[in-house]
């Protein structure tokens, strides 16, 4: 695998952006960086639907379609064969599997354990992704239009510094109406708004 280029450094006195291009097929294999989620199993039902029931110390943190592994689990023996299954109908301490009607019975233990499994993502060039950024990844769900607004303000002030070739003054008024005129043009030019008014340097 090639290294990702940087394509794209801008180092602030608060705010450090970097862009990096990994490429329209770059494949993540730890999605969150966490530790696999684990459960200590008490029951696994021989049903259509088997219903996996988890010591309730702890509240599960499987999600719908995890992918598992069990370990250490006496009787129903086909479930430690290493294959990993998908989660159906995670709850906060059970979750269901498909069919183990043929399965043998369950006795007693067992852990089961997360598998991640990789995810491909499709990077776009640094143009591409300044014009349409498609998706934001949301650190704080009560800020929800704070990552729009802020690569909006990187752009209004890029576009400052490439016509003026210089900052903005701290304090100046003239430089704050130029800095607002080239966000609406932004806006305008991403066909959030209708028309941006004038726009002088």
């Amino acid at each position: 695998m090639q290294s990702p280029s940087l394509l794209s450094r801008l180092k602030l006195e608060v705010f450090l952006v970097v862009f990096y291009n990994f490429g329209p097929e770059f494949t993540v294999f730890d999605v969150d960086g966490e530790k696999p989620h684990t459960g200590i199993v008490s029951s696994i039902s021989n049903d259509n639907l088997a219903l996996v029931l988890c010591v309730g110390d702890e509240r599960l943190e499987f999600l719908y379609w995890d992918l598992v592994v069990f370990s250490r689990v006496k009787g129903i023996t086909e479930v430690k064969d290493g294959k990993t299954r998908k989660i159906k109908n995670a709850k906060q301490y059970p979750f269901n599997l498909k069919d183990t009607t043929s399965f043998a019975t369950y006795e007693i233990g067992g852990i089961v354990t997360q598998v991640k499994h990789p995810k491909v993502l499709n990077c776009k060039p640094l143009r591409e992704a300044t014009e349409d950024p498609s998706a934001f990844i949301w650190s704080d769900f009560s800020k929800f239009n704070y990552q729009p607004l802020l690569h909006l303000a990187f752009q209004a002030l890029d576009k400052f510094v490439s016509g003026i070739g210089r900052f903005p003054v701290v304090g100046s008024e003239e430089d704050a109406q130029r800095t607002k005129t080239i966000k609406a043009l932004c806006l305008w030019s991403q066909g959030c708004i209708e028309s941006y008014g004038s726009y002088v340097w």
